[in-house]
Order: structure tokens, then C-alpha cells, then sequence
């Protein structure tokens, strides 16, 4: 018989299985926007769960066209004033950011080879610190051609997961003060959620 946390455990394989198949089917500058996006989309699900209810539910002005947390500059910025991600994940997110509008609104592809390589370099180096570097070359051992391209590509599917694993956490405590999740608590979500893609030759 299935558990609640046997439950959870199938909807976070279930929607990481998902995820990857989804950014499989994309080009690099696809793959870069899709997980950008949905990035953003978990901050902004996170900052709705945690802030109180506007006074009037169709009328978010926080969250409407011209409203603050409407960007995802606006969605970093006050995740991480609120304590909810941390300082080198907020740098982590803006340096995506970057490179997401590069990616938008340049003809040329986009390449880490070349104006990408530090903007790389230091979002990898943020992401080691905050994810624990074990934990990460963990996953990225899983990547057969261990291009720049691909490293970066695995990297923010694990930020991903950490995002929809936190945004499960404040879920359940909406109204307490959250602490981000210890190195521990995020490898092991992380373990679970990469035992279920496939490993490549």
C-alpha cells in the first residue's frame, strides 16, 4: 500500500522525469529558455504561497503586468530578502537571467566558448557552494558529452529541483519563517530525483 511520502516521493520522480524529457526535445538556446522560465515560475509560486493573500484576489498588483514581483529580477530579488533562497543562489539566478536575455534577443547562437565563458564559470562556481560539490558532480558524471553547454543544462535542472523541492517545504508551513534547506536535506532530494533519468553511456 502507498504512504503520503511514498506519494510524494512518485509526484517528484513524476515531474522531474517530466522535466528532462521536456529539455531533451529542445536546442541549447531552447533548453536554456525553458528551465529559465520555469525557474522564474517556481520563485514566483514560492513568493504566492509565502506573502499573504492580496485584498482582493483578481487584483495582485504585486504580481499583475507592471507589477514588482511580474520579473524575474523582481521574483530574485525579494526571495531572497525574505530569506527564502540564498545569497548565491539569488547571484546564481541573475547571472542566468543574463545569459537568458542574451539568449532571447541575439541572432547568433549562443555560445559559453566565447562573451558566455565567465558568466559560466562564476554560475558554476555559485552553484558548488550552494549545492555541495559532491552532490553535483554526482549528476553531472551522468552527462556522456561533458560540454560547457551540457554542465550548465544539468546545473539548472538541479536548481530546479531544489526550487520545487523548497516550494513543497513552504507548502506545508506557509506562515512560519523558513530556513533554506541544509546541504544534507538537499542532496538528499536531489539523489531521489536523479536516480530516476537515465544514464548515458
Amino acid at each position: 500500500m502507498d504512504t503520503p511520502n511514498s506519494d510524494e516521493e512518485g509526484k517528484k520522480r513524476q515531474w522531474m522525469v517530466g522535466l528532462f524529457n521536456a529539455v531533451e526535445k529542445e536546442s541549447e538556446r531552447g533548453k536554456i529558455l525553458l528551465l529559465a522560465a520555469h525557474i522564474d515560475e517556481v520563485l514566483g509560486k514560492m513568493l504566492k504561497t509565502f506573502l499573504k493573500s492580496p485584498r482582493k484576489a483578481k487584483d495582485d498588483k504585486l504580481f499583475s503586468r507592471m507589477g514588482i514581483l511580474s520579473t524575474f529580477a523582481g521574483r530574485i530579488e525579494m526571495a531572497y530578502r525574505l530569506g527564502l533562497i540564498s545569497k548565491d543562489a539569488a547571484d546564481c539566478y541573475d547571472i542566468l537571467r543574463n545569459i537568458r536575455n542574451d539568449c532571447a534577443h541575439k541572432m547568433q547562437p549562443y555560445s559559453f566558448d566565447d562573451s558566455g565563458k565567465q558568466a559560466f564559470i562564476h554560475f558554476k562556481s555559485l552553484s558548488y557552494r550552494m549545492s555541495g560539490i559532491s552532490n553535483i558532480l554526482e549528476c553531472v558524471e551522468r552527462i556522456g558529452d561533458k560540454t560547457s553547454e551540457n554542465v550548465f543544462i544539468m546545473l539548472l535542472m538541479i536548481h530546479a529541483a531544489f526550487l520545487e523541492a523548497h516550494l513543497i517545504r513552504i507548502k506545508e508551513s506557509p506562515d512560519n519563517f523558513l530556513a533554506i534547506p541544509s546541504l544534507e536535506a538537499q542532496k538528499r532530494y536531489f539523489a531521489g530525483c536523479f536516480d530516476t533519468l537515465p544514464k548515458q553511456a
